[in-house]
C-alpha cells in the first residue's frame, strides 16, 4: 500500500509530462509554430497551463491526503474550480478558431486566469482557516474524548467480572458511561481544574476496577470493592454535572 502511494505522484508527473509533450506535438503537427497570431499563442499557452494546473492540483491533493480526510468535501471545490477553468480555456480556444479579434480572445483568457487565481487564493486561505478550526475543535474535545475512552475501557474490563458484585459494578459503570455520553464534549479555558479532577477520579476508579479483578473468591473484599466503585462512580457523575454547569458559565 505504501509503495503504491509513494509511486502515485511520480506516475502523475510522468503523465503530466507526456500530456504536455503530446499537446505541443499536436499543435505543431496541425498548425505549426511559424507565423502564428497572438491569439494562437495565448490559446496554446492557456491550454498548457490548464494541463499543468490540472495535474498539479491532483498531485497536491494526493500528497496532502486530500482524497481521504475530513477536508475532502472542501477539496472537492478545488476539483470543480479546475474543471471549470479547463472548460473555459477549451471554449475560448475554440472561439479563437473563428475570425474573432485577437484582443477579445486574449482578454477572455486573461480574465479567466485572473478569476482562477482569485479562487485559488480564496481556496488556500479558506482551507487554512477550516484546518485551524478543526484543530481548535479537536483540542477542545480532547479531554472529554479521553474521559469517554477511559470509561469505555473500564466498562469492558468490568463486563468480565462475575457474580452479584460484578453485576452491580457493571450497572454502575454503564450508568457512568451514559452520563458521559450526554455530557458536554468540549473544554474551554478555565475548565482545566475540573478536567484534571475528573482525570484523577477516573484514575482512582481504574485502581478500584483492578482491585475488583483481583478479589477472586473473596466475597467480603469483592463486596467492599463493589461499594467503593459505586461510590466513586457517583462522585464522577457529580464532577461531570459540575463540569457541565461550568461550561454553561464559561460560554456566557
Amino acid at each position: 500500500m505504501s509503495t503504491t502511494t509513494n509511486r502515485g505522484p511520480f506516475v502523475q508527473i510522468l503523465l503530466m509530462i507526456a500530456t504536455v509533450v503530446a499537446t505541443v506535438f499536436l499543435f505543431w503537427l496541425v498548425a505549426g509554430f511559424e507565423d502564428q497570431s497572438s491569439k494562437f499563442w495565448v490559446s496554446f499557452s492557456s491550454i498548457i497551463f490548464a494541463e499543468l494546473l490540472t495535474f498539479g492540483s491532483s498531485i497536491w491533493l494526493s500528497k496532502s491526503s486530500g482524497f481521504d480526510n475530513k477536508m475532502f468535501p472542501y477539496n472537492l471545490s478545488l476539483i470543480s474550480m479546475v474543471f471549470l477553468y479547463d472548460l473555459g480555456v477549451g471554449l475560448i480556444s475554440l472561439l479563437a478558431l473563428t475570425p474573432i479579434p485577437s484582443n477579445i480572445v486574449i482578454s477572455l483568457q486573461v480574465l479567466l486566469l485572473i478569476g482562477m487565481c482569485v479562487l485559488l487564493t480564496a481556496f488556500y486561505y479558506g482551507g487554512g482557516l477550516i484546518n485551524q478550526i478543526e484543530v481548535t475543535d479537536s483540542l477542545q474535545r480532547k479531554p472529554a474524548t479521553s474521559h469517554r475512552n477511559l470509561i469505555y475501557g473500564l466498562l469492558n474490563r468490568a463486563s468480565k467480572l462475575t457474580g452479584d458484585d460484578g453485576t452491580a459494578i457493571q450497572d454502575a459503570m454503564t450508568s457512568l458511561q451514559e452520563e458521559l455520553e450526554y455530557a458536554t464534549s468540549e473544554s474551554m479555558p478555565g475548565s482545566e481544574h475540573i478536567d484534571d479532577q475528573i482525570n484523577t477520579e477516573i484514575g482512582q476508579l481504574t485502581g478500584l476496577i483492578i482491585a475488583a479483578e483481583s478479589c477472586g473468591d473473596n466475597a467480603d473484599a469483592s463486596s467492599a470493592t463493589a461499594k467503593e466503585i459505586q461510590s466513586k462512580t457517583d462522585d464522577l457523575k457529580t464532577s461531570i454535572a459540575a463540569r457541565d454547569r461550568l461550561m454553561i458559565e464559561l460560554r456566557g
